[in-house]
């Protein structure tokens, strides 16, 4: 049954043109726009043991609280590396850092023909650092000695937390910074130990 009463046809006709524009935006707005945000759910939270030993033993972590720490965690990408696996390769290209949250890795490179030990790295230990800030390739391999969990922060996060949370990109900008300076005094050590 049709109204002839004008505003009813015309409320009729509003209605009708709104449920054609939600279907619309419901089928086709709302996931382009859902695809583009990443969502952080509860699981993300409680799959990852956060440990006081590690937010104490991190340069990468010092001077954030808690809760700056579990932002940058939720913006930054978690990765299960099995034993033996290779992390890192020597000469590739790289964009990332890395955060050992469990497990142990090895660092090694390749002297002559022969795998000669780097370092062994523990959980608040960080690896690719050099890569990161320098585009630069990777300059040793790094395996995983045991099951590990790796926290992955590259340009991308950290240019994203900059915009979303400038204090924390400040602190982990410093923190890096006091991280490359140690590794510099650390070969510079080992370089004069070798004249």
């Amino acid at each position: 049954v049709f109204s002839k009463f004008v505003p009813i046809v015309q409320f009729g006709a509003l209605s009708a043109f709104v449920m054609v524009i939600a279907v619309v935006t419901e089928l086709f707005i709302t996931p382009m726009t859902l695809s583009s945000v990443r969502l952080i759910t509860l699981w993300d939270v409680i799959g990852l043991e956060l440990r006081d030993r590690l937010i104490k033993q991190s340069l990468l972590l010092e001077g954030l609280s808690k809760f700056q720490i579990r932002r940058l965690i939720l913006m930054s990408h978690m990765q299960d590396a099995k034993a033996g696996e290779q992390i890192i390769r020597e000469g590739d290209a790289g964009d990332k850092m890395y955060l050992v949250v469990d497990g142990e890795m090895s660092v090694s490179k390749d002297v002559n023909g022969k795998r000669a030990s780097i370092a062994t790295l523990e959980p608040g230990d960080v690896f690719g650092e050099i890569a990161l800030v320098s585009s630069q390739p990777m300059t040793a391999d790094v395996f995983a000695v045991t099951n590990a969990k790796l926290l992955s922060l590259d340009w991308k996060t950290l240019e994203r937390l900059r915009r979303l949370s400038p204090f924390i990109t400040s602190k982990l900008f410093l923190n890096i910074s006091k991280i490359l300076g140690n590794r510099l005094i650390e070969t510079t050590d080992k370089m004069v130990c070798r004249i």
